[in-house]
């Protein structure tokens, strides 16, 4: 019996023993919803339960709770299982396999899984000032106290949707268990990469980095341009007091990381090599990939531009809440026999510095 925790919980964990952590099964939880029959899991009903409870909301089909998406092991042997799950069937936890799969997080962005209640983040605006004093009469003005705000998240509902064909269902559990483990949690990395970069902001969608008040930005021509070594040093030069934050990095699409290629970084006698060194550092810095960043910009005449971000990633919050909510659907696919499913998290994004980060947005690659 699985022991159901206040709803003041400060974190979304429900409790479950390290044996039930291993029994519970996300198959079993989808086969009960399209059969309408969980007599058979009894344990996924009980815990999807309890996490409602935890977070005072009904899922649209049913919780996965938080003590499985961060479980990094499932070591259930067949001898106590037979036919479900082999030992070590699952070595890593959804939380991890997301963390894998989102770029963002890979470039070194704070994630605060397990939330319950509405999230403050505090950030210091500016910083204490030293003044010289008097040796003997201790006399002198006082300089400014640093001052304080908070970063303030709350839930805002990621969807994702994963078909499972006929042929796919037919496997054995083991297999399809971890298949879907890690569709679902790439699927929701791929959505905050989305949203980190380029979120309008416009409910019910998280402000991104491009866009957001307070960020650098740095302009190579009325047109757009070539990007070149002065570009990608003042990117850096931009981010002033911050640059002591770690998790520098820069972030391109594959257009602009073919530039940083091919691109000479000394314009005579190409004597400093490329704008991206042979260890595939940019200026110093580690540089990752992804087409969730555009090039499809325009400015001025120029088109197809592309964008680039360089910052101090852990100043970009990611926020989870409770656990995840699955709703299986066998109407969408059932002439072909498979089903959707569709994946629901609560998520937010803020950036504790927004200085922390510097934006180009007409690249020409």
């Amino acid at each position: 019996m699985i022991k159901k925790k206040s709803p003041t919980s400060a974190d979304a964990l429900i409790g479950l023993t390290k044996r039930e952590i291993q029994d519970f099964c996300v198959i079993r939880m989808i086969n009960a919803q399209l059969s309408g029959d969980w007599s058979r899991a009894g344990l996924e009903r009980e815990a999807s339960e309890a996490v409602a409870d935890l977070l005072g909301r009904i899922p649209v089909g049913s919780y996965v709770p938080y003590d499985v998406l961060v479980h990094d092991q499932r070591e259930v042997s067949s001898a106590t299982s037979p036919g479900l799950i082999g030992t070590d069937q699952q070595p890593d936890s959804m939380i991890q396999v997301m963390r894998n799969a989102s770029i963002t997080a890979r470039l070194g962005a704070t994630l605060y899984p397990g939330l319950v209640g509405d999230a403050g983040i505090p950030r210091q605006e500016d910083a204490s000032n030293a003044a010289w004093i008097d040796n003997e009469t201790y006399s002198g003005t006082d300089k400014s106290s640093p001052t304080y705000s908070a970063l303030n998240l709350s839930p805002k509902t990621l969807r994702v949707r994963i078909d499972i064909s006929r042929k796919m269902l037919k496997q054995s559990q083991p297999m399809i268990e971890g298949l879907l483990r890690d569709e679902i949690s790439g699927a929701i990395g791929g959505g905050i990469d989305a949203a980190a970069i380029y979120g309008s902001g416009v409910a019910p969608i998280p402000q991104g980095i491009v866009g957001a008040s307070g960020t650098n930005s740095v302009e190579i021509d009325t047109n757009g341009g070539s990007l070149d070594w002065s570009h990608l040093v003042l990117m850096e030069s931009k981010l002033g007091n911050h640059q002591q934050l770690p998790g520098q990095a820069y972030v391109c699409n594959t257009g602009t990381l073919g530039a940083l290629k091919t691109t000479p970084r000394d314009t005579v006698g190409n004597v400093g090599g490329f704008l991206m060194a042979d260890d595939g550092t940019v200026n110093g810095h580690p540089c990752l990939v992804s087409n969730t960043l555009p090039n499809d910009g325009t400015k001025g005449t120029g088109t197809d531009l592309s964008t680039m971000v360089f910052g101090a990633w852990s100043s970009l919050i990611v926020a989870l809440w409770g656990g995840l909510d699955l709703e299986a659907d066998k109407v969408t696919l059932g002439e072909r026999g498979g089903i959707v499913l569709r994946a629901f998290q609560d998520i937010d994004l803020g950036l504790r510095y927004p200085g922390a980060f510097t934006v180009v947005e007409d690249i020409v690659t």
